[in-house]
């Protein structure tokens, strides 16, 4: 309209001046188009609307080819028809009624109406056509939706709700368009100017830039997409077929409808129903919430009329929107600034965050990482992109945000973490550290906060962040990794007898350059290499124990600090502490750590107890050794620790004997060794001490008895266990502190010796029993059986013997070198082709009978496989079928009278020794 007055304002000044010479440039300047009847025009346009096509400069509709058809022609619509009209007969009035240069132009204030008179001031016929005002034509607007399950609805013109309310429908595209009413104008050429421009044209091409095309754009935020791109007259802004919801909407006027008018919208959004109006451009609908927007009205209003008025919001977004992963929960919803995201007393792990500002209003994001278990801070993320970890069961430890560009010069970022065992800590803001580090604890739980700058932040309660200035896990036997304890915490396992297997130490927010480095000494394995900064010492699924540790500190860390540590070991409990690198624990001890205290003291800081014993070294095998005078022989030489100073199966007897300890380190056990001997016809010597000869030297008496014991440190750390080698009886049981060993009474020689320090920790060399007799050896009915049974010995107090070509079996009772004969049998054993087996074997099942075909054995114990001591032979009724003894036809088993089959099936415990020789 604006351009339309403009135009008719040149024209009438066009008219005044040229006068009739205009007349003739009016009429050579007329714009006529072809004809075209109503009906043509109406169907067209009804097509048009149907396909939704519009252009933004001309206001014509325009369709779309359909597939197989060929490109419509443009029709002109009937307004446009009805103003070339108008136009044509205004051109033919105004030429045939312009006047001369005499004439002028008059308001009659009475009737408020231009007149048009001559020189004699009669009004002429032209001049009333020229003057009547003109009918203000308004802008049509026309817009539809895309809504889920019912596709495209039709259009609305000028005002009036699309979509749905009430039936959960999302809207999912939008069209919009505007056709413009036709400008009125009389163009007439000027002189010298191209015949189809009027001089009108010409002037405006020379002095005015053009205008932007009267029109609309808009556009869209849609589910998943984000803000899509402007689109314009009747374009569609959204999609359709994806199943895509339409959040939010802008929409503006262009050119000379935007000076002329504003356009209002309001949208109906899932759970909060209508919002508020806005306008020209500005934004509608929610956004970051997730929720659908269900209707829209939009209204044209011209400039300066009531505009649509209503309360609240007309865009509802958060500030800041963030999503938690958790431990079999997955993906939460969204939550939004202050809310919670996580879960609170479930014990469940955040594993992952996405965090974003879903319509910041300055230039900037928001940046976040993550300290994740194994993996430690991940690096920095951004806008929504995921830190932390899905599908790998780790946990989330802590957490940093922070604003970046002009967000972050106009808001403060505060959040808090809930954190297992500590429960909600206090603020952080702005990048700081929230949550913990070092403690192994995982992040239940999250809340962050956009705060404008200088605006109240939350009260601060409570630290935001722990972290020890040292933490340590410890793997314990039949535990396995327990949880990371710290800052003089204890880890390990303390009362229960379980060995410190492997651990791991490290500074978790030290705020120093440098490590935490240490090395154990292992069950077998001895000292290992320096391990640091969380890596593992020790090992795993060996079943070995860590016997001592060192710890130091290196870097600038360790010009600041100290570290102490104090262990707990078997026997012994808790030492003093160790400091920077000392040894804790024993080497060559056999003693376990089972568990540990690590704390950091800054120098001159106080610093725990260090006195004491902390390390205790063990005594090797060469660090002590024996010698003796054995008959016949002379000296013997030195013997190591273990070894058997003497002979066997010589006859000689030993006559002395000489033990020396030798005390390397003063982290060794003080103490020495004690001793006394049992001499033939003298008895029992005085006690003597290590490196001194106890015995008979003169070569006239020899030793039949002797007695060990420990003093000092010695006596608190090991015990001292030893055995002799007897005439007759062999080797005897082992003897220990101070306990006697041998014979006496007798006149039995001793004619070997071995003696061992065992630590208190480690298992002892035999049983201690059977090492001291006073009865002479009664090698009963079968002197070769029995000195054959004492070479051998059994888990039980019986052995059972078995002579396949004597077909004999005796039964001893006693121990290894001392058996006795308790029983002696005749028996028979396998025919030729059907042997008994030799070899060792051990006394295993047992039963009251088994057939074997029309026979029947009774009180079976079997000793290996298929092989049995049992009955003879009966039938089925009771009836001795094959009592005969003393013979090789059995299958394999070794028969017995059956009394002495019963023996021992009630007698011989599951276990005992079988040896079956030829």
């Amino acid at each position: 309209m604006k351009r339309l007055k403009g135009v008719t304002a040149i024209v009438l000044s066009a008219f005044l001046i040229f006068g009739s010479a205009g007349s003739a440039l009016a009429s050579e300047g007329t714009v006529t188009s072809a004809p075209v009847t109503s009906d043509t025009a109406d169907n067209s346009l009804e097509d048009q609307t149907e396909n939704g096509g519009v252009t933004g400069e001309t206001g014509l509709e325009e369709t779309e080819p359909e597939t197989g058809d060929e490109q419509k022609e443009t029709d002109y619509t009937t307004d446009q028809r009805e103003t070339e009209k108008a136009e044509s007969d205004e051109t033919k009035d105004s030429s045939a009624g312009m006047t001369n240069s005499g004439d002028t132009v008059t308001e009659d204030p009475t009737a408020g109406e231009e007149t048009g008179t001559d020189g004699t001031g009669e009004e002429t016929e032209e001049g009333n056509e020229q003057d009547k005002p003109e009918e203000e034509q308004i802008p049509k607007l026309s817009y539809r939706v895309h809504v889920q399950s019912s596709g495209w609805n039709n259009w609305t013109e000028n005002s009036g709700i699309i979509g749905t309310t009430g039936k959960g429908k999302r809207l999912e595209a939008i069209q919009l368009k505007v056709k413009m009413p036709e400008q009125e104008a009389t163009e007439t050429p000027v002189e010298g100017t191209d015949p189809g421009t009027t001089g009108l044209d010409a002037a405006e091409v020379a002095t005015e830039e053009p205008e932007q095309p009267a029109g609309i754009e808009y556009r869209v935020h849609a589910q998943s997409y984000g803000w899509m791109d402007w689109v314009k007259d009747g374009a569609q802004a959204g999609t359709t077929g994806q199943g895509k919801r339409l959040e939010a909407i802008q929409i503006r006027l262009t050119g000379s409808l935007a000076d002329q008018y504003d356009i209002y919208y309001r949208a109906h959004v899932e759970s909060y129903g209508w919002l508020n109006w806005t306008a020209n451009g500005e934004k509608s609908g929610s956004l970051g919430y997730g929720k659908r927007m269900e209707a829209l009205e939009i209204r044209l209003v011209k400039k300066g009329e009531a505009a649509p008025t209503g309360e609240g919001d007309s865009y509802k977004y958060p500030d800041l929107s963030y999503q938690a992963h958790v431990q079999s929960v997955g993906w939460q919803a969204e939550k939004f600034n202050g809310q919670t995201a996580g879960v609170t007393g479930q014990a469940k792990r955040m594993e992952a965050i996405k965090i974003k500002l879903p319509d910041k209003e300055y230039e900037g994001g928001i940046e976040y990482q993550t300290h994740v278990q194994s993996i430690g801070w991940q690096g920095w993320k951004r806008d929504g992109q995921i830190a932390g970890t899905t599908g790998q069961k780790k946990r989330l430890e802590a957490i940093q945000i922070r604003l970046t560009g002009e967000m972050a010069n106009q808001y403060d970022v505060y959040y808090r973490a809930h954190v297992q065992s500590f429960g909600w800590l206090g603020w952080a803001k702005n990048g700081e550290e929230a949550g913990t580090l070092g403690y192994g604890k995982r992040m239940e739980a999250l809340e962050i906060r956009l705060i404008k700058k200088g605006e109240d932040a939350p009260a601060q309660t409570a630290e935001s962040f722990k972290y020890p200035l040292v933490s340590y896990q410890a793997h314990s036997q039949s535990v396995g990794w327990q949880e990371i304890k710290a800052d003089n915490d204890i880890a390990g396992v303390t009362g229960k007898g379980k060995r410190m297997e492997a651990i791991k130490i490290q500074l978790p927010n030290i705020g120093y350059e440098g490590s935490i480095e240490y090395r154990t000494y292992v069950q077998s394995i001895g000292w290992q290499g320096w391990k640091k900064d969380g890596q593992i010492a020790g090992t795993t699924n060996q079943a070995k124990r860590i016997e001592a540790i060192e710890i130091k500190l290196s870097g600038e860390v360790a010009e600041h600090y100290d570290v102490y540590y104090s262990i707990h070991m078997s026997k012994i409990g808790w030492t003093n502490y160790a400091v920077n690198g000392e040894t804790a624990g024993s080497t060559d001890l056999s003693k376990r750590i089972e568990a540990i205290k690590i704390q950091l003291v800054e120098k001159g800081g106080k610093a725990p107890n260090t006195s004491g014993t902390k390390f205790i070294e063990g005594y090797k095998a060469s660090d002590m050794y024996y010698s003796g005078t054995i008959q016949g022989k002379g000296n013997s030489g030195n013997v190591q620790m273990g070894g058997t100073l003497g002979t066997t199966g010589q006859s000689k007897r030993l006559e002395n004997i000489t033990v020396t300890l030798n005390r390397r380190t003063e982290a060794m056990p003080s103490g020495t060794i004690k001793y006394a001997v049992h001499l033939s016809k003298t008895g029992w010597t005085g006690w003597s001490e290590a490196g001194k000869v106890s015995g008979c030297t003169d070569g006239s008496k020899g030793i039949e008895a002797v007695k060990f014991s420990l003093s000092g440190d010695l006596s608190k750390y090991y015990d001292i266990y030893y055995r002799t080698y007897v005439q007759k009886y062999g080797w005897l049981g082992w003897a220990k502190n101070g306990q006697a060993a041998g014979t006496s009474k007798i006149g039995y020689r001793v004619e070997a010796l071995q003696i061992r320090l065992v630590s208190k920790d480690a298992s002892a060399p035999g049983a201690n029993r059977n090492y001291y007799t006073e009865q002479r050896i009664v090698s009963g009915p079968d002197a070769g059986m029995y000195a054959r049974a004492n070479l051998y010995s059994s888990s039980t107090p019986y052995i059972i013997m078995v002579d396949r070509g004597n077909r004999k079996v005796g039964v001893y009772q006693g121990w290894r070198g001392a058996w006795k004969n308790v029983k002696y049998w005749s028996c028979t054993v396998g025919a030729p082709s059907t042997p008994t087996v030799s070899g060792v074997f051990k006394v295993g099942s047992r039963g009251y009978y088994f057939n074997s075909g029309n026979v029947r054995c009774f009180w079976w114990t079997q000793f290996y496989g298929d092989y049995l001591f049992h009955s003879t032979t009966y039938y089925h009724n009771g009836a001795v079928a094959d009592s005969r003894l003393g013979l090789a036809l059995s299958h394999g088993c070794v028969r017995l009278n059956i009394n002495n089959a019963k023996w021992i099936y009630d007698t011989v415990p599951t276990g005992s020794t079988v040896v079956v020789y030829n």
